[in-house]
Formats: structure tokens, sequence, C-alpha cells
């Protein structure tokens, strides 16, 4: 899976199944070992800035995976 191909799962979800949340953004972040500085294969963090406009709200959720 690419980056691309990620988001527009996540987009194409959000749209059939949570109609009224508002992606803003979505933010693929790298991970590195605090230590080495290294990369830490194998993992994908994601950070996902979403709204509620009718409520006015604004949050943002963090996932990590690690296979």
């Amino acid at each position: 899976f690419t980056n691309a191909n990620i988001e527009a799962d996540i987009l194409s979800q959000t749209k059939a199944y949570l109609p009224y949340i508002n992606i803003r953004q979505i933010i693929f972040d790298d991970l590195k070992d605090p230590d080495t500085n290294q990369d830490i294969f194998n993992s994908i963090a994601i950070r996902i800035i979403y709204s509620v406009d009718s409520l006015n709200i604004t949050d943002e959720l963090q996932v990590l995976i690690t296979i």
C-alpha cells in the first residue's frame, strides 16, 4: 500500500459511513527510534485532522500501526 492508497481509502470510507465528518488533513508521520534515530520498519503513524461542522468541532485522531 502507498500513502496515497491509504488516504483514498480513508476518504472513501469516511464519505460512505460518516458523511458528517469533514477530513481536513491526513498526515503520515515518520517513525524513528528515539535512541538511534533510525527508521522503524513495518510501522506507520497517521494523524487525521477532522471536523464536524454542524457541531463546530475540530479534533485530531492519531493512529500507530505496527506489523
